[in-house]
Formats: C-alpha cells, sequence, structure tokens
C-alpha cells in the first residue's frame, strides 16, 4: 500500500510540472568536464520526465556559477553540497545527481595524505571554480590555477608540494605530460548536486522526486559506476606512463 501511495505522488507532481513548465528549457552553465556530462546526462532523463529540455551554456565553471546566482542561467549541473550558504539565489535540489572522488597528488614521495587536514601541512595547486575542493581548503595556502595542466606543470616545477583534483580530471586530462606525479593519497568522495536558481523554486521538488525515481530504478547508480570505471582505468593509465606505480 505504501508504494501504491508513493507511485501515486509522484505521478500527480509529474502530471503538475508538465502542465506548468511543458516544453521550458532549462539552461545550465557546462563547461567541458566529464563529470558535468554525466550529470547532463541524467538530467536531461530527468527533466524530459517532466516534459522539459536542457540547455547547455559552455562557460568557465567560475563564470557559470555566478551567472546561475544571478539568474541569467537557470542552473548548475552538479556542485557540491553548501553552495547555497555562499551563493544565496541558488537552492539545492537535495537528491545526489553523482558523486566524484578528490586526490592529492604529489611529486614528493615523502608526502602522504590520509585526510583534509593533512593538507594544511602543504602549499596546495587546487582548480579554480571546483568547489568540492575550493571549499574544504578554505583557509590553506592555497593557488587556484585555470586546468589541471597548469597543476601539474607546477608541481612539476615545484612552485606548489601538492595538487589536489577531482577523479575526472585522469580522464579529461589523461593525455597530459603526467612525468613524476604520484599520488599521495585519496581524500574520498563528494555527493554533489542539481542547483537551481531560486526563480525555479517551484521545480525542486518535482525534479527531486524524479531524481529519486531514477535511483531507485538503478538509472544513477548506473551512470556513476560508469564513471568511475572509466576515470580508475584512466588514472592508473596515466600514472604508469608517469613510470609510477599508483598507489592502492
Amino acid at each position: 500500500m505504501h508504494a501504491f501511495w508513493s507511485r501515486l505522488t509522484m505521478a500527480l507532481l509529474l502530471s503538475t510540472a508538465c502542465a506548468a513548465h511543458g516544453g521550458e528549457s532549462i539552461r545550465m552553465a557546462t563547461g567541458r568536464s566529464y563529470v558535468v556530462a554525466n550529470g547532463v546526462s541524467l538530467l536531461r532523463q530527468a527533466y524530459d520526465r517532466l516534459g522539459m529540455q536542457v540547455e547547455e551554456v559552455d562557460v568557465p565553471v567560475e563564470r557559470g556559477l555566478r551567472m546561475s546566482n544571478e539568474g541569467s542561467l537557470d542552473g548548475e549541473v552538479a556542485r557540491v553540497e553548501g553552495l547555497e550558504q555562499h551563493y544565496p539565489n541558488l537552492i539545492r535540489v537535495p537528491v545526489a545527481v553523482l558523486a566524484t572522488s578528490v586526490e592529492a597528488i604529489s611529486v614528493d614521495p615523502s608526502i602522504r595524505i590520509s585526510g583534509w587536514e593533512d593538507l594544511r601541512r602543504y602549499s596546495l595547486c587546487i582548480p579554480h571554480g571546483i568547489k568540492a575542493i575550493e571549499l574544504p581548503t578554505a583557509g590553506m595556502k592555497t593557488y587556484a590555477v585555470n586546468t589541471a595542466q597548469n597543476i601539474i606543470k607546477m608541481l612539476q616545477a615545484k612552485h606548489c608540494q601538492v595538487g589536489v583534483i577531482a577523479g575526472p580530471t585522469w580522464v579529461d586530462f589523461e593525455s597530459l605530460d603526467w612525468t613524476g606525479i604520484r599520488s599521495a593519497g585519496r581524500l574520498g568522495a563528494v555527493p554533489l548536486y542539481h542547483y537551481l536558481n531560486k526563480r525555479h523554486a517551484d521545480l525542486v521538488p518535482r525534479v527531486a522526486a524524479v531524481l529519486e525515481q531514477m535511483r531507485a530504478d538503478g538509472i544513477i547508480g548506473k551512470v556513476q559506476k560508469a564513471a568511475d570505471d572509466e576515470a580508475a582505468a584512466a588514472r592508473i593509465r596515466a600514472l604508469r606512463r608517469a613510470q609510477i606505480e599508483p598507489a592502492k
């Protein structure tokens, strides 16, 4: 009986959303990132169930975030929890779209990182605009750079001691010169959420209901596993090319 009422509630939410937003497009900043591409794929399915479309706008991650907060874009694909505290015009859809792993890398074999607080002892190179890394390292000695290539070059030139990267970086930048780079330790996985500008507040519970159903159906889990497997394979290949055996 409980399952019946859950399905009925879901159907009512979907029918209401389709009536209110049929044919509407949601414009979201996407940039060029493996994790965002997977998030867009899932959100396209979610919004399709609401009778809506997703329009991608290719802008740098930090600029896209400002545009979403200002309202010139409708929202963000996959961002860390707590973003709404810093960008008050954004509302988090409370069902994780995906998750991303975070890893510390270095050229110094003596550096071993087992948690975020370990990073405080070192100078860090981090990717600009990636809040899943920027927020936990706030107050530490950080150098924000625009690309993973710059992180690698700064490590190789010893301009910083540790680089902090998200798992999809291995896929996006596998072909770079990783010479001398080794894993310094993994920092775990961070759930990522879809955000909408507050003018779409009425959509939040409806999108959440669809994502919950997609999770229950195994759709989100299947995409997450494929993304994790591809990132893991790219990581191993990159580190082997650097002639360093990857950490287990």
